[in-house]
């Protein structure tokens, strides 16, 4: 289906779509379209403390040493995605969701300061968001579904995410087999499923940023971008 004009919108992205050069270099040249205004991108995985875990039966993430050794990963991941996009002539900034108390939680929510963020993302750079938050005087690593989500709940923007197996043809037409059950679709497809619940959720491909007319699948959920 055509999605229409999207001038705004939050992206999520996996490590496997961080760490894809081919894939980032694709993004940008979607987001260099002279179309597009305003994105934020969150990264930070799940998958990142699953496989720190492998083989400590006692793993605890928010053990002091541990919560460190998260926070410098996931900084990192934003400032190498931050870097690849500019490299590629689209500006970007990467940020933490714990800069200027820009995110905050506590046991049972988050909290987002969207007028800060949305401030940034109207600079014309790409955000590009790591998911760490403010927890009392500690950063700790947060859902990366968990901050799409209330980024998108503060922003009524849309979301978009990338699945692995889906193209886009020449003629900007998007391209994918839906299957929920069919968990290579994603490497962090737990995080999507839950997102899609209660935000508006595109699925697309990065060619089909390219052109001022997105095609794209909508993932299921409660409601719809503009329903």
């Amino acid at each position: 289906m055509e999605f229409g004009l999207i001038e705004r919108a939050l992206l999520f992205l996996d490590s496997y779509h961080c760490s894809d050069p081919i894939f980032l270099s694709r993004l940008g040249r979607g987001l260099r379209a002279e179309h597009r205004r305003a994105f934020v991108i969150v990264v930070g995985t799940t998958e990142l403390i699953e496989t720190r875990a492998i083989g400590r039966g006692d793993y605890d993430p928010s053990a002091p040493g541990e919560r460190e050794a998260l926070e410098g990963l996931i900084t990192e991941l934003g400032r190498r995605v931050a870097a690849s996009l500019t490299e590629g002539g689209v500006p970007a900034v990467a940020i933490r969701g714990a800069d200027r108390g820009l995110v905050s939680t506590s046991a049972s929510s988050l909290a987002v300061r969207w007028d800060k963020i949305e401030s940034i993302a109207a600079t014309g750079a790409v955000t590009v968001f790591a998911s760490l938050a403010n927890s009392g005087n500690s950063i700790v690593p947060v859902s990366p579904g968990n901050l799409v989500d209330a980024l998108a709940m503060a922003s009524g923007w849309p979301v978009l995410v990338f699945p692995k197996n889906a193209n886009c043809d020449g003629t900007g037409a998007f391209h994918w087999a839906l299957d929920e059950t069919e968990a290579s679709s994603y490497y962090d497809f737990e995080e999507i499923r839950r997102i899609c619940s209660p935000t508006p959720v595109l699925a697309t491909h990065p060619g089909c940023l390219e052109n001022a007319e997105i095609s794209g699948k909508w993932l299921p959920g409660r409601r719809r971008w503009r329903e």
